[in-house]
């Protein structure tokens, strides 16, 4: 729903979504697709489409959507909302430094090529390593991002969850004591690296 809000906002925008898929991007474009036909039916308001293909569109006003899975190329697209969701399907991904660093290799040359002065970038992942792409871009340039991370529980003295209809804080204390890596990058969006708590890099 964000890049039709931003659409609304701005028809005029070059929106790039990358995943580690084609086929995540494609089906993040196809659920977009059936949320512009309800808003379509309501009348809320028009999207005007000229050009429709599985995995992208544009509209007359100049509006253009692209689904790209990474290591995929950029070439002739400029891009105004860069979007990254998920550059990783787990973390057997996440633990190759090959893959980690052709990530990296991507993002660098490819994605961040495309990008103007004016341009913005959206980065939403599941942190399993320190080292990864999130971590690599904030330790060049931490001041100029916005980082925003909800973890599952949110005051442990107090057992406070963030989401109780869903996660109650003993299930989620459950899930911790299966896996404490696990737990700690899929709840609480704070990283460990194999040697568990106590030697983290920056340390």
């Amino acid at each position: 729903r964000f890049p039709l809000w931003a659409y609304n906002d701005n028809p005029t925008l070059a929106i790039v979504l990358a995943s580690y898929s084609q086929e995540l991007s494609k089906s993040h474009l196809s659920k977009m697709r059936q949320v512009m036909e309800w808003d379509r039916a309501k009348n809320i308001w028009k999207i005007n489409l000229i050009k429709d293909t599985a995995t992208s569109f544009e509209t007359k006003e100049w509006w253009e959507f692209t689904a790209v899975g990474v290591w995929w190329s950029l070439t002739g697209k400029p891009v105004d909302v860069g979007i990254i969701d998920d550059v990783h399907k787990d973390r057997l991904e996440y633990e190759s430094d090959t893959i980690r660093n052709g990530v990296w290799d991507w993002y660098t040359s490819v994605f961040l090529s495309r990008l103007h002065n004016d341009s913005i970038q959206l980065l939403v992942m599941t942190r399993w390593w320190e080292d990864d792409l999130f971590g690599r871009i904030l330790e060049k340039e931490w001041e100029l991002w916005y980082v925003l991370n909800i973890p599952a529980i949110t005051d442990f003295s107090t057992k406070e969850v963030i989401f109780p209809e869903r996660f109650t804080y003993d299930l989620l204390m459950e899930k911790r004591n299966m896996n404490e890596r696990d737990f700690q990058s899929l709840y609480m969006g704070d990283p460990i690296n194999e040697w568990g708590w106590d030697f983290k890099a920056d340390y």
